[in-house]
């Protein structure tokens, strides 16, 4: 009931939820299936207030609650952006584990996606890295 509810909130953009779903958000012992439909409603809104909360989901123990929160965050990147945060590099679900490095191949893979050179994507990866904290291959293996 509770996700169905999120899910109704985040459908409306509902300004005034923005602060009770973070609330929810808090919640210790709230299930992994209503964290990510709180963290997909808050993406949904687009909110400012509700960055610092779902970047804090980030570091959530489940992979579906980390992925959605990265996909709320998304929500308001440019499309090439939004679009190399999801893992079939097309700006829907499911986005990426922000605790998975992201590689090289996969950064050729959306080089030739989108057109771009491979040092343009790594470069806004790094961006992106630095914002949400992502783990980047590239950069582990330089250390």
């Amino acid at each position: 009931m509770r996700s169905a509810v999120a899910e109704a909130l985040g459908a409306i953009k509902s300004e005034t939820a923005v602060q009770p779903l973070i609330e929810r958000l808090k919640v210790k012992d709230e299930g992994a299936g209503v964290r990510s439909a709180v963290a997909r409603a808050l993406g949904a809104i687009n909110s400012e207030k509700a960055v610092e909360p779902l970047i804090e989901c980030l570091e959530d123990e489940d992979v579906g609650v980390r992925r959605d929160a990265l996909g709320g965050l998304a929500q308001g990147l440019e499309v090439i952006d939004h679009k190399l945060l999801s893992r079939d590099l097309d700006g829907i679900n499911p986005f990426l584990d922000p605790r998975e490095p992201i590689n090289d191949a996969f950064a050729k893979k959306a080089a030739s996606e989108f057109e771009l050179t491979v040092e343009d994507v790594m470069i806004r990866y790094e961006k992106l890295a630095a914002r949400f904290g992502l783990c980047l291959a590239w950069l582990e293996d330089d250390h």
